[in-house]
Formats: C-alpha cells, sequence, structure tokens
C-alpha cells in the first residue's frame, strides 16, 4: 500500500509539473506518456476478483470451453495421434492453442502447450499434473489434483478454483484475480483442463453392429 501511495503521488507532481508550464511551452510528450504509464502499473497493482463459471465440455474429439460474463469462448479437435487444436477468444482477444503430448502413445506422460504468447509444460505429479511456465510473458504456474470426477486447482497466486464433473466434462468455479491471472490464463487453463479430462474419459462405444 505504501507502493501504491508512492506512486500515485509521483504521478501527481508529473501532472502539476505540466499543468504549470503548460502556458509558457507545450508539455514533452514524455510527461503524458510516464504518467499513463504509471496509471497503469498502479492499476494493475490492485486486486480485481471476480467470479468464474467456466463450463469445460467434451463430446469424443470435441470441446468447448465457455465462460460467457468474462467474454471467453473457445472450441477444440483432437488428432488421431492425440494432440489438441484449441483456438477462439478471451476477452474479445484470439487465443490460438496446441497440446501436443509428450508420448504419441501414453497420453499419461505429459503435454506442451503453445501459441500466440502461451508456452506452458503439463506434467504427471502423483495423481494430476503440474503446469508451469507463461502466458503473454508472464508466470503461469497451477496444480491439478485429481478427486472424484473432477479437479482441485491450486498454486498460483489470485485464484481460488476449483472443476467440478459435469456430464463429459467440467465445471470450472470459483473466483480469480484478474490483476494476477488474466482471462487469457483462464482460457489456458480451461483447455489443459480439456485434454487431461479426456484422457480420464471411458473410450466412445463401439456402435458397430455384430452379425
Amino acid at each position: 500500500m505504501r507502493n501504491a501511495a508512492r506512486s500515485v503521488l509521483v504521478v501527481f507532481l508529473i501532472l502539476v509539473s505540466a499543468a504549470a508550464h503548460a502556458a509558457q511551452s507545450p508539455a514533452p510528450d514524455f510527461i503524458g506518456s510516464t504518467a499513463q504509464q504509471e496509471l497503469s502499473r498502479i492499476k494493475a497493482a490492485f486486486p480485481r476478483w471476480t467470479s468464474v463459471s467456466m463450463r469445460v465440455g467434451l463430446n469424443g474429439s470435441f470441446c468447448d470451453i465457455n465462460e460467457g460474463s468474462l467474454r471467453i469462448n473457445l472450441n477444440g479437435s483432437k488428432t488421431s495421434w492425440g494432440s489438441w487444436n484449441i483456438s477462439g477468444s478471451a476477452d474479445n482477444k484470439f487465443v490460438n492453442l496446441n497440446l501436443n503430448p509428450v508420448s504419441n502413445t501414453d497420453p499419461n506422460r505429459g503435454y506442451n502447450a503453445w501459441g500466440s504468447g502461451v508456452n506452458v509444460s503439463v506434467n504427471p505429479s502423483g495423481d494430476g499434473w503440474s503446469l508451469f511456465g507463461s502466458v503473454d510473458g508472464r508466470n503461469f504456474s497451477m496444480n491439478l489434483n485429481h478427486f472424484g470426477g473432477g479437479w482441485s486447482v491450486w498454486g498460483q497466486g489470485g485464484t481460488s478454483l476449483n472443476a467440478s464433473s459435469f456430464g463429459n466434462g467440467l465445471l470450472l468455479s470459483g473466483s480469480v484475480d484478474l490483476a494476477q491471472f488474466d482471462k487469457k490464463s483462464l482460457a489456458v487453463l480451461g483447455s489443459v483442463l480439456a485434454a487431461v479430462q479426456s484422457v480420464r474419459l471411458p473410450p466412445a462405444p463401439n456402435t458397430r453392429g455384430s452379425r
């Protein structure tokens, strides 16, 4: 809080100085730019907790990830070799994600998630997964522990989430601090949940009739 107050004082002094000299000469561009950057930094430093109710739907080799209030909308499909291609938008920003299995024969060995500013490793950890990497240059670190038909989700600051079973998919609910864990990070988390949950689903029944 002391640092935030100091930053507000810096912005105030910059603006006062600019106003005092405005009558004599045009304010240099860097003053306005510096003040704007400082205001943006202060805004990002304050918590912005918001509720989350994200549906992660699975239907065979297809998935859809939706959180209407946060404007997250993704769709994806799984290839024959187990890789997931997921794309859509998070807060009207384009997201394109590939989750490639470490092993083409054993999806339980993990995934590498990458694309559009995303670089996250998904590694097995006990009866769950450890996620580590970056999203748009910001650290991304989460853990998923399996319980019942869902997952406990924990690790990174600014998150209080759980993923419960919802049909063949999941419902990710709780809250996040968007100053620490933004909407794109939520979209990445939902995509990873789709991939790891699909591994636990029973294989599709063989509908071919017998003679």
